[in-house]
């Protein structure tokens, strides 16, 4: 509704790769890197919200055979969880450093 509207629309697609296929297998993975990395800056807070509190602390990363980080899939973490991870996406998604990559709406039509 917004790109029908005119507004131009940055959109990020978990699946995509990152822009550092050596460190990380996918771009949600170095997301929640660079999230994670955020919290090693002095007086760099959250909202005391559980469910994003449990969803960047107990979702589960570890390295493929190349040696990236990958991310738990959703799926592994729903199920194990017993929910999605919407908040810890929304968080990762909030301070999104500016250099991954974005595809601009423009692209995407």
């Amino acid at each position: 509704m917004c790109r029908e509207a005119g507004y131009e629309i940055d959109s990020v697609h978990f699946a995509e790769k990152s822009t550092d296929d050596e460190e990380y297998a996918s771009v949600i993975a170095e997301m929640y890197w660079s999230f994670r990395k955020r919290f090693e800056v002095e007086g760099f807070h959250i909202s005391n919200t559980q469910a994003l509190i449990d969803d960047i602390t107990k979702r589960k990363y570890f390295t493929n055979s190349d040696g990236a980080y990958q991310i738990e899939p959703k799926k592994a973490f729903k199920k194990r969880v017993g929910r999605s991870p919407d908040y810890g996406d929304a968080g990762a998604l909030c301070y999104l450093d500016s250099e991954l990559r974005l595809v601009k709406s423009s692209e995407r039509l």
